[in-house]
Parts: structure tokens; C-alpha cells; sequence
């Protein structure tokens, strides 16, 4: 079966959010860029945002918001755009300790909207929640990490668990190597509750399916908080993304060094609804999945949609 992907917005891209249950698209360029789209037209919601190169920003989604907003979290400010306008409305001074941040998502904690940012505190990695209206330092992870070296990261807030990458030295043999494994914190009070080994900083992608937080990442769909595998390809999958669509957990999973793009449901892994190979799924670098089933891709070519479910208008 084969879906031919439309074109969004035709500027390199390396990540995707959603927000508003599925209906707002936030897609990002190197930090440089941002434009919000509307998933059931795909249509762009205003102009593009140019944002600063030593930042990261986040999709702000939550009840107490009146819309969606796009917060970008740099060494001394957070700033908020409007999706629509394309402008910034506020900027408050961030309240943490992070120079470098690396990933940004946003969420609540204590009842406050909050701007969840992962980086570098000098040469100390780690997490830290500031609220979004004031900046003020809400929690953090309680030890920072020395940092051996990690250039681009994911986090993932889901329910009330934030899951981060962590990085460590190992050995292999008498060779040391870096190693990597996702750490879990319940929130609000910011302790780890969980660790899952073999996947890496950019990798980490969460999702609720079925009413159970998950983590996809590591080639594998497995329960949060703990790890235990409810599906698994090892290996084989660079991107993975999933979603709740009508009564069943679709999954979507690409693998760079086969070009290969496929769409299956929790509970039939060997009965994919999409296989899809072509070239351009190798600049792929990130993927998100609305809840009825439209695949959005950021690429270097730009930011596709595909619906293995229907046709894309």
C-alpha cells in the first residue's frame, strides 16, 4: 500500500508537536523558525516565528491557557508567541540555572502552567520547571549530572511523569563508551521512578494509549514507569510515535537505514496498515500522530502529512 505524503511547509525541519487534542501542529526549524498548522485543513495558522539561535521552544497547551502558545526558553528569558500572529506577546526573566537548553516542553505542576527545560548548567546536565507567567523556579531535577557529551535531546511529560535522558560512561571490553537510558520523575515531587536502559537523548517520545503512559524509544513501546515491553522491534525503528485512533493504539515506526516508513496497531504488529518505502524518509528526523491517525514527518524537505487511514485532501 502506498500513501503519497503532502507538503506542509517546504523549510527544513527537525521537530513536530501537537496540541489541542490533535488539532494544532507546531512545527520547528533548527531553532531558527516556527509555524503553527491546523491538522484538519493543513493549513498554516499565521506567519512563521523567528525565533533566536540559542534557544529551544515548546508547544504550551493546557486547560488554563486560552488557546495554544509557543514558548521559547533561552539562557535568561522565557519568551511566549502567539501561533496566530506570529509575534511575541510576553517575556519573563527564567528562573533556573540551565545556559544551554537542549529540549522544552510544557505542562502543569502545582496547578501552574509550567515550561519544562532540559540542558546544561555550565557543564552539569539536567531538568528544570519554571512557570510560565512568572519564571519563577518551581522544581528541578535534585542532582545535575556531569556532562560527558550530548548534543540534541527529547524529553517527554506525560500524566504526571516527566521521562529525560541521562548519559553515563560504561565499558565495553576495556573501552569506555557513553551509555544511555531514560530516567522517569513523578511530578510534582521530582524523584526518579523509574529508568529504562538503551535508549537514547533524542529518542524519547511518550504517549497515553489506552489510558497507560508509555514510552516509545529504543526501537520499543513499553510501560511507564518502569519499562515492560508491550511491543517491541529492537533495533529497527529510529522514530517511533503513537497514538489512541477509534478503538485501537496505532503505532508508527521509521527505520532511516531502510527508508522505510510502518503504521501498525498495538495489538497486530505483524498486520501493518502502512509500508511505505521511499527516499526521502532518510532525512526524517522527527514524527508526530494525530488521534485520527495523520502522520505528520519533519524532514529536510519539509514537513509532510500522510494519513494511512484515508486520503490526505
Amino acid at each position: 500500500m502506498g500513501v503519497e505524503p503532502v507538503v506542509l511547509w517546504d523549510r527544513p525541519v527537525d521537530r513536530v508537536r501537537l496540541g489541542r487534542g490533535g488539532r494544532v501542529l507546531l512545527a520547528v526549524e533548527d531553532e531558527a523558525a516556527a509555524r503553527g498548522f491546523d491538522t484538519g485543513t493543513l493549513e498554516p495558522l499565521g506567519p512563521e516565528m523567528r525565533l533566536g539561535f540559542d534557544g529551544m521552544c515548546g508547544l504550551a497547551d493546557v486547560d488554563i491557557l486560552p488557546g495554544p502558545v509557543v514558548v521559547e526558553a533561552r539562557r535568561d528569558v522565557l519568551r511566549t508567541w502567539d501561533l496566530v500572529t506570529g509575534e511575541p506577546v510576553a517575556e519573563v526573566p527564567y528562573g533556573g540555572g540551565i545556559d544551554t537548553p537542549l529540549a522544552v516542553e510544557c505542562g502543569m505542576i502545582r496547578g501552574r502552567a509550567a515550561v519544562f527545560v532540559f540542558g546544561f548548567s555550565e557543564a552539569e546536565w539536567g531538568w528544570e520547571a519554571c512557570a510560565l507567567d512568572s519564571g519563577a523556579l518551581l522544581a528541578a531535577q535534585p542532582d545535575f549530572h556531569p556532562s560527558y557529551w550530548m548534543a540534541e535531546a527529547g524529553i517527554g511529560l506525560v500524566d504526571d511523569l516527566l521521562a529525560v535522558p541521562a548519559q553515563f560512561l560504561g565499558f565495553t571490553g576495556e573501552d569506555a563508551v557513553d551509555k544511555y537510558r531514560v530516567d522517569v520523575y513523578r511530578l510534582p515531587e521530582g524523584r526518579v521512578c523509574g529508568s529504562i536502559a538503551d535508549v537514547g537523548p533524542r529518542e524519547v517520545s511518550v504517549a497515553a494509549l489506552g489510558g497507560r503512559p508509555v514510552l516509545l524509544g529504543g526501537g520499543r513501546v513499553r510501560a511507564l514507569p518502569g519499562g515492560g515491553d508491550l511491543i517491541g522491534h529492537t533495533g529497527l525503528w529510529d522514530v517511533l510515535v503513537a497514538a489512541d485512533v477509534g478503538d485501537g493504539a496505532l503505532v508508527a515506526g521509521l527505520c532511516r537505514w531502510k527508508k522505510a516508513l510502518s503504521v501498525w496497531f498495538l495489538d497486530a504488529p505483524d498486520d501493518p496498515v502502512l509500508s511505505l518505502e521511499a527516499p526521502w524518509l532518510e532525512r526524517v528526523w522527527d514524527m508526530a500522530m494525530a488521534p485520527d491517525g495523520t502522520l505528520f514527518l519533519a524532514a529536510d524537505t519539509g514537513v509532510h502529512a500522510l494519513r494511512p487511514l484515508g486520503t490526505v485532501p
